[in-house]
């Protein structure tokens, strides 16, 4: 039995969240380096070649990589449902890492006939995804009794499935001169459209979907979680299509109940600080969250003024707080859980009751955890600042610090997962080195 009291799933020695877990490390890594390097990127209009690279390498490379490497864990245990098949999972992972690495590819080659075949088997393994979860669907919409961690899962590969399609529009459009340019609106709504049903209907509602089930502060009552998911859910869907029909602002009071539903989940959350201190970087990761909520809707609402130069580097601090600073504060903040949990099941319990084995809380490192944390969460901030100033110094140092806490996550990741991928030997504790 593990920790929480549930047996273990009968799993092959290599499992599909291993190769998503691992490319989600690396992409993580490259995309800060690249930043190092290029650091003025982020101080020029964000609509760029190089710049949609970098955001893919984020957005496909890092948290959605790393999403579905938890999703091919967890779900079937957490939901009880039948796991895909080990050919199922490794075609999966397989034809999903070559479309990510083809479309960021792509973006830096400038060639958008190659990344309009990268995008459609995006698409393609999307759709696999869902087919391999389906089952999910079933348990999320019984009436006996909801599942609303379920629900919100379910409810992330829809907006995954949509936000492909929006993507291959815009490679189509760049292609062939069709797709997206048949919508009517601005370029920057129709970015915006995509970046929201992305981060945060495809990479939040899994976030959401995953915390009722892993964070117990953030669970509510069942009309309190099911007033939650119709205010995000709701207002994001009905935001995405104003954007795209260029009616803004429709769209900016569309924003008011996904700002809501965000603070009646995370205000909460932080209130429990006292109680909950082996949880502040997820504290750290809820009060950003609550940030871009207040920023989304003062920029939906003309604030700063569209027109001023002040406007972009707004919304590119907006993004990068986003993509940088929240998901990757939260999975920072559970994903040490997790990897003791899946280690310790896969490495020690095999051996309990034939030798000493050390604990689950063992495994990890409380300073690296910390460090890393702080690193990534100081170094965001500051790289935002930077943007909205302009200041490239200040960016530099940003970067740097948060490049290190980067790293300083990674090492504690393989600090964890070493007596797994290195099959490090038993006894426990290990012998000194000499």
């Amino acid at each position: 039995m593990s920790p929480d009291g549930v047996a273990p799933p009968v799993r092959h020695r290599f499992a599909a969240e291993e190769p998503f877990i691992l490319a989600a490390m690396v992409s993580l890594v490259g995309a800060t380096v690249w930043l190092n390097v290029r650091p003025r990127l982020l101080l020029q209009f964000f609509y760029s070649a190089e710049m949609l690279a970098l955001t893919h390498l984020v957005t496909l490379g890092f948290a959605s990589s790393f999403v579905q490497g938890v999703m091919q864990r967890l779900a079937p245990r957490t939901f009880g449902i039948e796991p895909p098949s080990r050919r199922a999972g490794l075609w999966h992972v397989g034809l999903y890492l070559l479309a990510a690495a083809g479309m960021v590819g792509h973006f830096v080659l400038g060639s958008w006939t190659g990344l309009l075949w990268a995008a459609l088997l995006l698409l393609a393994t999307v759709l696999l995804l869902l087919r391999n979860f389906a089952p999910l669907f079933r348990v999320a919409w019984r009436r006996e009794r909801p599942d609303w961690p379920a629900r919100w899962v379910a409810a992330s590969l829809l907006h995954f499935a949509a936000a492909a399609v929006l993507g291959c529009s815009f490679a189509l459009h760049h292609a062939h001169g069709v797709g997206a340019s048949l919508l009517g609106a601005a370029l920057i709504d129709k970015l915006a459209a995509h970046l929201h049903l992305a981060l945060l209907g495809w990479i939040g509602s899994a976030i959401f979907g995953y915390q009722l089930k892993l964070l117990p502060s953030t669970r509510a009552s069942p009309r309190v979680e099911a007033a939650r998911f119709v205010l995000l859910q709701g207002g994001l869907v009905a935001l995405v299509v104003a954007l795209l029909a260029g009616a803004p602002a429709v769209a900016a009071w569309c924003s008011l109940p996904i700002a809501l539903s965000i603070a009646s989940r995370s205000l909460p959350a932080l209130a429990s600080w006292r109680v909950n201190r082996p949880g502040r970087i997820e504290l750290l990761a809820h009060a950003l969250l609550l940030l871009l909520a207040a920023g989304g809707v003062a920029l939906a609402f003309g604030v700063p003024e569209p027109d001023s130069d002040l406007r972009f580097a707004t919304e590119l601090a907006y993004g990068y707080v986003g993509l940088f600073g929240w998901v990757v504060l939260t999975v920072l903040g559970t994903s040490w859980k997790l990897f003791s949990t899946w280690v310790w099941e896969e490495r020690f319990l095999p051996e309990k009751g034939k030798q000493p084995i050390p604990s689950v809380a063992a495994l990890p490192s409380a300073l690296l955890r910390d460090a890393s944390a702080a690193g990534v969460f100081l170094g965001v901030v500051g790289v935002a600042a930077a943007i909205v100033a302009g200041s490239l110094l200040l960016l530099r140092v940003a970067l740097a610090l948060q490049l290190g806490g980067t790293l300083l996550f990674v090492a504690h990741f393989l600090r964890i997962a070493r007596w797994q991928l290195l099959r490090s030997r038993l006894p426990w504790p290990p012998p000194p080195s000499s």
